[in-house]
């Protein structure tokens, strides 16, 4: 049950999105991108010069889609992809979506927050998809971080498992305090093994 789809109707809006996105960020990536302008992942990498800087790892989403068109060299807007439109309308009128992306009212900053906000889901999923398998589509791929992504929106708790690479350290509690009344929960004697809520 933890694996599931929990808004079957935002990944059905999601997942178009996200494939159009990708197609859209490789075609930018190929056509070659203004090197002032571009938001890739620099890399450093030794050279018989010395240290350089390359621009040749994948490509960060934000230099090819954003909000407006030419801004960092941009050349595609999130109106420009498939489906957005029915996306923002549907995360506008989902009063739980819309709070998450944006705590003000609607007014001029809190819909462009919602915007950009919106956008970013599928945006960010295909941005991992370039980087994790590459630009050719895998639809297990996309599902399985939708699923992630859709539990950070809904507000719902992560598990995630915890190493402190101390050798010997234990916790002498049960919980330890994090911020915002959350608790990682501890087996006392294992090496900082629990669960974050």
């Amino acid at each position: 049950m933890e694996n599931q789809i929990k808004d079957a109707t935002l990944w059905e809006l999601v997942e178009p999105v996200a494939r159009d996105a990708l197609h859209k960020m490789h075609d930018a990536y190929t056509r070659g991108l203004n090197k002032e302008t571009y938001w890739g992942y620099t890399t450093i990498i030794e050279t018989p010069e010395g240290r350089q800087r390359t621009h040749k790892s994948p490509l960060k989403y934000s230099s090819a889609i954003g909000p407006e068109k030419g801004i960092f060299g941009r050349q595609y807007t999130y109106a420009e992809l498939d489906g957005f439109s029915d996306l923002l309308a549907y995360t506008e009128k989902t009063p739980e979506y819309r709070s998450f992306l944006s705590p003000k009212e609607a007014d001029t900053v809190g819909d462009r927050l919602v915007l950009v906000g919106t956008a970013d889901l599928p945006l960010e999923i295909a941005e991992r998809h370039a980087h994790c398998v590459g630009w050719e589509y895998d639809s297990e791929f996309l599902k399985s971080t939708y699923i992630e992504l859709e539990r950070w929106w809904i507000g719902e708790g992560l598990t995630v498992d915890l190493i402190i690479p101390i050798l010997g350290s234990t916790f002498n509690q049960s919980d330890i305090p994090m911020l915002k009344g959350r608790l990682i929960e501890t087996d006392v004697g294992i090496l900082a093994a629990g669960q974050y809520r």
